[in-house]
């Protein structure tokens, strides 16, 4: 996939899910989801028991980073990855609609990136929407930091001034070409 022919909507998206490895529906490599996955999970750092959410979860590969006791659930818009998801992570939960109720954790790896049918506002509502509603001990968002301008582009002070602005001490962390952010209670 070429990035230049990203379109971001459901079925787009849904399209993607037929690529025939994982990370390449999002135009990654495997080196940098994995990356991604093992400094995210690093940061929620999930105890036995608890409940995480990984909002936009695309194919679900976040949780093959996660202990089985962890109670995972993958939220998409795009009824093709979620398909794909529920394939390859059988015994996992998946769903096309936010789940209701309140999370340990929650995981926002990437679907903050695209600029079709986004923006950095609706960005910054949505985490706020997911902190308020969801109550999470800890969240982790991965914001693209790198130069390609046909993604929205995330800066650290623009990062910072965001959370600092929804009352968050964040914590920012590199990841490859992302801004991971990190909040906790």
């Amino acid at each position: 996939m070429i990035l230049a022919d990203v379109v971001n909507t459901p079925e787009a998206w849904s399209e993607r899910a037929r690529c025939e490895e994982p990370w390449e529906a999002c135009g990654w490599s495997y080196e940098g989801q994995f990356d991604r996955h093992e400094a995210a999970v690093e940061a929620l750092d999930p105890k036995p028991g608890e409940s995480l959410l990984d909002w936009g979860c695309g194919t679900g590969d976040l949780v093959e980073s996660l202990s089985e006791t962890v109670d995972y659930v993958g939220f998409d818009t795009a009824d093709g990855m979620i398909d794909r998801a529920r394939r390859d992570h059988p015994g996992r939960r998946f769903a096309t609609r936010e789940p209701h109720g309140h999370y340990d954790l929650i995981a926002c790896i990437g679907p903050f990136n695209l600029p079709d049918h986004w923006s950095k506002l609706r960005t910054w509502h949505t985490l706020r929407h997911l902190w308020d509603t969801k109550a999470p001990r800890a969240l982790v968002a991965s914001l693209y930091a790198g130069d390609d301008d046909r993604c929205l582009i995330y800066t650290e002070p623009e990062v910072r001034g965001a959370a600092y602005a929804l009352t968050w001490n964040p914590e920012i962390l590199r990841v490859r070409n992302d801004l991971m952010l990190v909040v906790r209670r």
